[in-house]
C-alpha cells in the first residue's frame, strides 16, 4: 500500500458519494499518444488528459531528461491541444520551480511529487539517523 496525501480512505461517506465525484483521467506518455492527443482529448467521458513527462521523455529518446527542449515543446503543445478540446490538462512535477510555469500554461490538475519518492527519501533519512544514533554521535 502506498501513502497518499489526498485523504485516501478518510471519507466516511465514500460508498454513497463516490460515483457522483468520479472523473476519468487518461495518461499520455508516448509519441504515439501525442499524435493521437486530439482524439484522446475529445473522447466522451474523459475529464482530464495527464501528461507523464518522464515516460514521455524516455519514449522521445531523452531518457531521464524531461526538461529536454523537444520534450518541453511537445508537452506545451499537448497542454494547448488538451485545453482546446475542452478538457483539463494535467501533469506531474518533482521540481517546485516548475509549478508556476505549468499553472501559467493552463495546467489545472497538477501532481507535485510522488508518494514512492517521498517515502524513499524519508526512509533513507530515518536510516541515516539510526546509523548516527548507533554510532553514539
Amino acid at each position: 500500500m502506498l501513502a497518499r496525501a489526498t485523504g485516501y480512505g478518510a471519507a466516511s461517506d465514500y460508498v454513497t458519494t463516490a460515483n457522483d465525484e468520479m472523473c476519468v483521467i487518461v495518461q499520455v506518455e508516448s509519441q504515439r499518444a501525442l499524435q493521437n492527443i486530439d482524439a484522446i482529448a475529445r473522447t466522451d467521458g474523459v475529464d482530464c488528459v495527464f501528461v507523464g513527462p518522464s515516460d514521455l521523455s524516455n519514449d522521445m529518446g531523452y531518457p531521464g531528461n524531461p526538461s529536454a527542449p523537444n520534450v518541453v515543446a511537445a508537452i506545451d503543445q499537448a497542454i494547448d491541444r488538451i485545453r482546446v478540446a475542452g478538457k483539463v490538462p494535467g501533469i506531474v512535477t518533482f521540481d517546485r520551480h516548475e509549478i508556476a510555469p505549468y499553472v501559467s500554461k493552463g495546467v489545472t490538475f497538477l501532481g507535485v511529487g510522488g508518494d514512492a519518492l517521498l517515502l524513499g527519501e524519508a526512509m533513507r533519512d530515518l536510516a541515516k539517523g539510526a546509523r548516527v544514533a548507533a554510532a553514539g554521535e
